[in-house]
């Protein structure tokens, strides 16, 4: 072989082996980006469908949750909500709909849901997806719910409803903060208050209720929500958008929430009924805990199951 051949096969030999090896790196490289995307798609998947984690900064679900704690909660029992737009606009409520979940909400599970009211409990019912609330459910479609001496009564339960050893704290206390905003009263009866509300009825899809000067107050806010439309009292009628009516009949389902720190906790006492739509999931545990403070890591929370 002469000294041309020779170096012409050298030389080929080096293109092969480079060419080689620089098909294994892209290889590599393309294995990477997409166990990157695959990765990054079911973790997306995980937190759209099945599971999400949230951290926990106030004092409203003492001693249950506490500031520090990451909850986990669970989408898969009441059906994750699934979004058909991709933007928000800011305070609007966006069109949505829930996967069949593998049960319907129970008394005291503790949900996660979208402040009703992140404008301010004197606003209307809007939508904040930053805007995040933990209590437990206390009152079910339904449900026609009063709390007497502090003690929630529920008339779809027989037992006893949200953190009771707080309950009965807060009527020792002797309590009087007005209920305001969502279920204000009319000047001719009895103010409710944090020991004393209801009875009131808590609407489910479908559900018909009188309007007159009390219930007007009660329900205005989550009758406007559903139908978009002005609701005003006027000379002893009901009037919605200039039509007069006696009842409604509701279209979606609605819960009573409470924080489990009875005395500090803005809940459904203060801002009303939460809209279905609103609830995000249920708090199965506490994923893992810090003290907000020093940092140092709970043990004793760490995985801790929620009752």
């Amino acid at each position: 072989m002469s000294c041309l051949s020779k170096l012409s096969f050298k030389k080929k030999r080096h293109i092969v082996k480079t060419l080689s090896v620089f098909k294994s790196v892209l290889n590599i490289i393309s294995t990477i980006i997409i166990t990157g995307f695959c990765i990054f798609f079911l973790y997306l998947g995980v937190r759209i469908f099945l599971f999400d984690q949230f951290p926990v900064p106030s004092y409203s679900m003492e001693p249950t949750i506490m500031p520090g704690d990451h909850i986990l909660m669970n989408k898969t029992l009441f059906g994750a909500r699934l979004y058909k737009q991709l933007t928000f606009k800011n305070n609007e409520i966006p069109d949505m709909y829930r996967i069949k979940g593998l049960r319907k909400i129970q008394y005291n599970d503790i949900l996660v849901f979208n402040n009703p009211y992140p404008r301010g409990m004197g606003k209307d019912i809007s939508f904040s997806l930053k805007k995040v609330y933990v209590k437990r459910c206390v009152g079910l479609p339904g449900d026609t719910l009063r709390i007497a001496n502090g003690i929630i009564n529920s008339s779809g339960c027989n037992d006893t409803i949200g953190y009771y050893p707080n309950e009965e704290r807060l009527h020792k206390m002797h309590l009087e903060d007005c209920i305001k905003h969502s279920l204000r009263r009319g000047m001719n009866i009895p103010r409710w208050t944090v020991l004393e509300l209801g009875p009131l009825f808590i609407p489910s899809m479908g559900s018909v209720v009188p309007l007159d000067s009390t219930n007007y107050l009660l329900y205005k806010k989550i009758i406007k929500y559903e139908t978009r439309k002005n609701l005003r009292y006027k000379g002893g009628k009901v009037y919605l958008d200039g039509n007069e009516i006696n009842s409604y009949r509701f279209t979606s389902n609605y819960y009573f929430m409470c924080g489990d720190n009875y005395s500090n906790s803005k809940d459904s006492r203060y801002w009303g009924l939460l809209p279905e739509k609103f609830i995000m999931g249920v708090v199965n545990r506490i994923l893992y805990s810090t003290d907000r403070y020093t940092g140092e890591f709970r043990f004793n929370r760490f995985f801790k199951k929620m009752k």
